[in-house]
């Protein structure tokens, strides 16, 4: 026996003993109950602003929130500081019970996105939770979305409020995916408890601050995909572990949401190809800096080769952009870098840019979006939220409009 082996067979015992379990893990990086009561209260509306987002009068707006509480529809309305605060949760139950059109009203189908790039550090996770919250927060759409964290470094779930008490553990999308193929896991466990496998999909997915946005967290067990994925490759010829996301997961909440984004890691491996097998449209970010985007430009072009493993040979990705993320505009560092993509790109590339601030990392230090930071808070300097937010939104306002001249249906 090897030394490493030696080693490794003496200290495992110790690892298995000394495991911290998910739930202790997850409420270790939570915010407070504290800083989660701000962020709702950071989005909530004052009583004028939440007529106009019902699209009623003051007066009316009044009238239909007394007749409201009184049949429960919603709860008191918070007041601070002597003034009405109606929270998302207060504005979305109103606009449902008057009727209010939705996206959904009008418009069928699930727009799956996947934000895939082989490229670490190419923002993967900071682009799909913050155009995430965008959408989500749109409140004349009230589009339903959901995230998909599908990178084992499962840096999504800190955003999320899981529900505790309704069951025991915390699963993530691979936990589903396997499922009872691992006689020992939760979902087992779970199954022998008398939960159907769509409860049990459904206590996976966990709810945010902002009311139409939920989140399946991964975990750093969930590494254990592609290797049981080969390993079934290596025994039948067949990777039928691509088809999992999209039959397990995708297929049975595409009703429930108007919106899916999958977020990867910066591999290309049987995780990734589910998460390409299981979408709709692709979004691929890149730093306009040299290597970032040699790498990127690989990676597009090795596209065909992945899509050639697929079941669906990839015909079932209909939208395709690219997306600058991190750009810095100071001294035009990287405007002829961007330029250069641009050229090579054309269309198939969003012209807003998401800009490089400090705004995003001041809110990943504090467990939020840069959509939950007000200027208040000072979490950043001014110019450095207006710059990420004015950026951010102009790239999700062109996303959604080149999204819906598809037919995802």
């Amino acid at each position: 026996m090897s030394e490493a082996l030696k080693i490794i067979n003496r200290i495992s015992p110790n690892i298995l003993n000394n495991e911290v379990s998910r739930v202790e893990a997850v409420l270790e990086g939570m915010i407070t109950p504290e800083d989660l009561n701000r962020l709702v209260l950071n989005h909530s509306l004052y009583q004028s602003e939440a007529a106009r987002a019902c699209g009623v009068s003051l007066n009316t707006f009044k009238e239909r929130v007394v007749e409201a509480i009184d049949k429960g529809i919603i709860p008191e309305v918070i007041i601070e500081s002597n003034k009405y605060r109606y929270t998302l949760n207060h504005i979305h139950a109103l606009k449902d019970w008057m009727n209010c059109e939705k996206w959904a009203d009008k418009n069928k189908g699930c727009i799956v996105l996947n934000v895939q790039n082989q490229k670490g550090g190419s923002g993967k996770s900071t682009t799909v939770i913050s155009l995430a919250a965008g959408i989500a927060l749109n409140i004349k759409e009230r589009r339903r979305v959901l995230v998909i964290d599908l990178d084992p470094q499962g840096t999504l779930r800190v955003v999320a409020a899981p529900d505790l008490t309704a069951a025991p553990g915390i699963l993530s999308a691979v936990d589903i995916m396997l499922g009872a193929d691992e006689p020992d896991s939760d979902y087992s466990k779970f199954l022998a408890g008398g939960y159907s496998n769509e409860e049990i999909l459904n206590h996976a997915i966990k709810k945010t601050h902002i009311p139409n946005l939920d989140i399946i967290p991964a975990f750093p067990t969930d590494e254990r995909f592609s290797s049981d994925a080969w390993f079934e490759f290596a025994k039948s010829g067949e990777l039928r572990h691509l088809k999992l996301l999209k039959d397990k997961i995708i297929d049975p909440l595409k009703n429930d949401y108007d919106m899916i984004l999958i977020d990867t890691g910066p591999h290309v491996n049987p995780l990734t190809w589910s998460a390409l097998e299981a979408c709709n449209a692709m979004l691929i970010p890149v730093t306009p800096r040299k290597l970032d985007w040699a790498s990127t430009g690989q990676f597009i072009m090795n596209l065909p080769d992945q899509f050639a493993f697929l079941p669906s040979k990839g015909e079932n990705i209909k939208f395709l952009k690219v997306v600058a993320v991190n750009y810095d505009e100071e001294q035009n560092r990287d405007l002829d870098m961007l330029n250069q993509m641009k050229d090579v790109l054309g269309r198939d590339m969003l012209n807003p840019v998401i800009k490089r601030s400090t705004a995003f990392e001041s809110a990943s230090r504090n467990y939020r979006t840069v959509y939950d930071i007000r200027k208040t808070d000072n979490l950043c300097p001014e110019r450095q939220l207006d710059k990420a937010l004015s950026s951010l939104n102009d790239v999700t306002r062109e996303l959604l409009i080149s999204l819906n001249e598809i037919d995802f249906n």
